[in-house]
């Protein structure tokens, strides 16, 4: 399966196969796709924008530590 390239304007269309954090384009809504982008559940938008997510680099969340 080969992985969609973004279009010029940096979005993807539902249907397309994808890796990685998106965020519809039109309502914000965020998702981790391995598959294919879906149709957003939350305002059925179809264009979808990568989102960059620094999760190895976020510092580890310490519960009840003061």
């Amino acid at each position: 399966m080969s992985i969609a390239v973004a279009a010029e304007n940096g979005t993807m269309c539902a249907g397309h196969a994808a890796r990685g954090d998106f965020r519809c384009a039109g309502c914000g809504y965020g998702v981790t796709i391995h598959r294919t982008l879906p149709t957003c559940p939350m305002c059925r938008g179809e264009q979808w924008e990568a989102w960059p997510v620094a999760r190895a680099s976020a510092p580890p969340v310490r519960l009840g530590v003061r």
